[in-house]
């Protein structure tokens, strides 16, 4: 499942194109929400059982719409790969390593987040979290992942 909008993004269209790549073809095996995700603006309807306001934030909004309509008992997400690979900006402009990222995305978002699976019955699978994927990542020197391609 892949949630995005516009129906062209970045997202969307590698989401379709790994699909293909994996033999999932189109629908129904492969499904996406469309719409804006945001609150008030004609977005996908969003329940929040037990979730505090503000302990969510936009990118938990999105977890939220795949584990409330994903069919299967799993989740796969991408959760850690921002962090590993310095894939935000604010790790060009201002933070000397991805440290206190992975950290707090270890100790306060990543529980929030599989409590929050947990509530639809799913379980959330994070592959960049990996203990051995972590450790790669962090093996590569923080210029590379930014500069070297």
């Amino acid at each position: 499942m892949n949630v995005s909008a516009p129906p062209n993004t970045h997202d969307r269209v590698a989401s379709l194109a790994s699909a293909r790549a994996l033999n999932y073809g189109g629908a129904p095996s492969h499904r996406g929400i469309r719409g804006r995700c945001q609150e008030g603006q004609g977005g996908p309807e969003v329940h929040r059982p037990q979730i505090p306001r503000e302990d969510m934030g936009g990118f938990e909004i999105v977890l939220l719409l795949v584990v409330q309509r994903c069919e299967g008992d799993t989740v796969v997400c991408g959760q850690g790969s921002d962090e590993l690979f310095y894939g935000y900006h604010k790790f060009r402009v201002r933070e000397p390593d991805n440290r206190d990222s992975l950290r707090k995305l270890q100790d306060s978002v990543l529980p929030r987040e599989v409590k929050m699976a947990r509530m639809f019955g799913k379980e959330l699978v994070t592959p960049y979290l990996n203990t051995e994927v972590v450790e790669i990542a962090n093996s590569i020197p923080k210029w590379i992942h930014l500069y070297a391609g």
